[in-house]
């Protein structure tokens, strides 16, 4: 997905991940764009998010990646991660938490987690820990990506036991979660505010967004590769 979001020294700036092993700058045009370039390489990088202040959220293995527009990474203690596997990680708008979904394997079988975690940041807005999380959600079987909704909700796309289908299940923090939807091979799934401005992505690159009772969804274009809002 495409994350465009103000740079850390004031720029404009866009981060995509290309493949799984790297985080890449686009330029934006306008007056001080700066030119693509690798912004941070490793093994199953998560896809990008950028918080209010310009960093860059990642993830490979069980470590959270965090660099600048520079590409200057900085260390964010996460030791309740040591284990697991990130699979999306997404800032909330307000820049003071995150949405992790991570993967582990005890007892011989892959156990799925949603949680919510505060960011810890020095006086300079440089995020330094990720607190204690706290588990949102019915249990999910698979999950691919996570984005929040509005202050106190978040929609992961994936499965659980109650669709066998991947579709968009949204997650109060303090609620139970609703499964909306379903749609021909969902692949991506995007929101700016509101539940009503969430939009999903086909495998075919067919953009869909919520029809006006909620019930469905309804096409928008096509010939899309990427969806996302800031953030």
């Amino acid at each position: 997905a495409v994350e465009p979001a103000d740079g850390v020294h004031g720029g404009r700036f866009a981060v995509v991940r290309e493949g799984s092993r790297s985080l890449v700058t686009v330029g934006v045009t306008g007056e001080g764009a700066a030119p693509s370039s690798q912004l941070w390489e490793g093994r199953g990088v998560a896809a990008p998010s950028i918080d209010r202040y310009g960093w860059v959220w990642s993830a490979s293995g069980s470590r959270i990646v965090v660099v600048d527009d520079a590409g200057a990474t900085v260390t964010v203690s996460v030791p309740w991660l040591t284990g697991r596997t990130v699979l999306a990680v997404r800032v909330a708008h307000d820049g003071a938490r995150i949405a992790i979904v991570s993967q582990d394997a005890s007892s011989g079988r892959a156990a799925l987690h949603v949680d919510i975690a505060g960011i810890v940041r020095d006086d300079l807005g440089a995020p330094t820990q990720v607190t204690t999380p706290i588990p949102v959600g019915a249990p999910l079987t698979e999950a691919s990506e996570v984005v929040w909704v509005d202050a106190s909700s978040i929609a992961v796309l994936g499965r659980s036991a109650a669709s066998a289908a991947v579709v968009v299940h949204l997650v109060p923090l303090a609620d139970l979660t609703a499964t909306q939807p379903s749609a021909d091979r969902i692949s991506a799934v995007a929101a700016g505010w509101g539940v009503r401005s969430l939009v999903i992505l086909s495998a075919d690159g067919a953009l869909f967004s919520r029809s006006g009772t909620g019930a469905s969804w309804q096409p928008v274009t096509s010939g899309i590769s990427a969806v996302a809002y800031p953030g």
